[in-house]
This record gives structure tokens, C-alpha cells and sequence, in this order.
């Protein structure tokens, strides 16, 4: 009885084995075309930007060209504002496929957080005041965290971006920087129009999302609909956790863990 059991125990667990080795097999091959096909595209939107930006460079030289000649000419001043939006849109497609195919390399070292935020915050201390919109920063010194410096400073940057450009007019948009256990917490607070539903506020991170008029392409919409989708490549590449709530006072939170 003792050798029965023995020997139903090693079958048992090399039937599991077995089993196991070939799921992995079977889904490795299934997930194979789909891999594929998403590496493809990541290199299709590369190779296409840089193909895109030759003629444009053009475009835009000879829109230089015809406004020296017809400074006042409505036709030119617009196709030189749709040129050099493409030339952004560009830049974010690459930008962002280059995150998402991890071939730039990444600088881990330790770096003083607190200075950059700061920094950041005096950067958009001006384009705040435009809007009628204030900076409130509440940071804490000298906290030092271990990442790409490069890539998060431009996390930062979209981030009290996106915070200025949809914040409600005479209201302030408040950058907090924090120690919370083990990890160290960047905010940005502001208040918004509540248009998206609670439980669709990670949509924002989608390429293109557009979850309410001021993110639809209007007068106060600057954006390309990449940036939030950029900002969390950066994130997930720095293995950050970067997410959306709502606050207590209804105001949208955009919250950065840093380990």
C-alpha cells in the first residue's frame, strides 16, 4: 500500500508537470500572433514618424517662406498652426512608442525628488497665472528617491501640465509631495467639471481619450490626448504607480507612488 501511494504520488505529480509544461507551451504559441502583431505596430508608428517628420520639415519651411511674403495671410498662419500641431502629435507617437518598445535605457540613481518638483513647480508658475489659475505647492525636503531623474521630471511635467490645462478658471492647482510609509506620494489636485463618471477616470490614461468637452478639441484643449498615456509609460518603466481618484471635495487626484 505504502509503494502504491508512493507511486500514485510521483505519477500524480509528473501528470501535473507534464500538464503544466505543455499550457505553457500551447499558450506561449497562442499569444505568439498577438505579440507579433503589437511589436509590428509599436515599429510601424516609429518608422512612420520618422518618415512623416522629412515632408513636414518642408512644409513648414516653405509656410516660413510664403509668410515673409504674406505676413497677413489667414491661409498660411492656419496651415503653419496644423503643421507644427502635427509635428507635436509626432513627437508623442514616437515618444510613446519608444517607452512602450523599452529600447531607451533607463538611468536608475538616487535623486532629490523634493528639487524636482520644485523645479517643475516654478516652470509653470507663469503659465498658471495666464489662466487664472495658481500654483499651490506643499512639498516636503530633501526626500530622495531612486529612478530615471530624466523620465520622471517629464512624468512631473505632464502631469502639472494636464492639472493647469483642465482645472476649472480661478481655482488652484495644488503639487504635494509627500512621505507615506514605505513610499514617498507626488499630487496634483485640482478641481474639474466631473464629467467623466468615477468609474471611468482610468480611461484617461487611453491613447486619444476624450472624456468631456474641454478634452474634445475646444479652445482650452492644447493637448494631443497622449500625454496621461505617456506619463504612465514612464511610470510603469520606473515600475512607479501612477493612478486617478477623486477626492473628498470632488476634485481629480493624479497620484505617483514612488517605492
Amino acid at each position: 500500500m505504502r509503494s502504491l501511494l508512493l507511486t500514485s504520488i510521483l505519477v500524480g505529480l509528473g501528470g501535473l508537470l507534464l500538464t503544466f509544461l505543455f499550457i505553457c507551451r500551447m499558450s506561449e504559441k497562442a499569444i505568439w500572433p498577438l505579440r507579433e502583431s503589437m511589436e509590428k505596430q509599436k515599429r510601424f508608428i516609429t518608422d512612420a514618424g520618422h518618415e512623416l517628420k522629412t515632408p513636414l520639415s518642408v512644409i513648414g519651411t516653405n509656410m516660413d517662406i510664403l509668410a515673409m511674403d504674406l505676413p497677413d495671410n489667414e491661409w498660411v498662419k492656419g496651415t503653419k498652426k496644423q503643421v507644427g500641431k502635427l509635428r507635436g502629435l509626432i513627437e508623442h507617437l514616437i515618444s510613446l512608442s519608444r517607452l512602450e518598445e523599452a529600447q531607451s535605457e533607463l538611468k536608475m540613481k538616487p535623486f532629490n525628488l523634493s528639487q524636482a518638483v520644485q523645479d517643475t513647480a516654478d516652470a509653470f508658475e507663469g503659465i498658471g497665472g495666464m489662466n487664472n489659475t495658481q500654483i499651490c505647492t506643499k512639498i516636503a525636503e530633501n526626500l530622495t528617491v531612486t529612478a530615471d531623474e530624466a523620465s520622471v521630471v517629464q512624468l512631473l511635467t505632464i502631469l502639472t501640465d494636464n492639472a493647469l490645462k483642465y482645472a476649472l478658471p480661478d481655482t488652484n492647482v495644488e503639487l504635494r509631495l509627500s512621505r507615506q510609509g514605505r513610499h514617498v506620494c507626488f499630487e496634483t489636485i485640482n478641481a474639474w467639471d466631473r464629467s467623466t463618471p468615477s468609474d471611468q477616470l482610468d480611461r484617461f490614461f487611453d491613447r486619444f481619450y476624450r472624456g468631456d468637452p474641454s478634452r474634445s478639441g475646444g479652445a482650452k484643449a492644447r493637448g494631443y490626448g497622449l500625454g496621461l498615456s505617456i506619463a504612465q509609460a514612464i511610470a510603469a518603466r520606473n515600475h512607479l504607480t501612477l493612478h486617478v481618484l477623486e477626492d473628498e471635495a470632488h476634485r481629480i487626484v493624479f497620484r505617483v507612488l514612488f517605492p
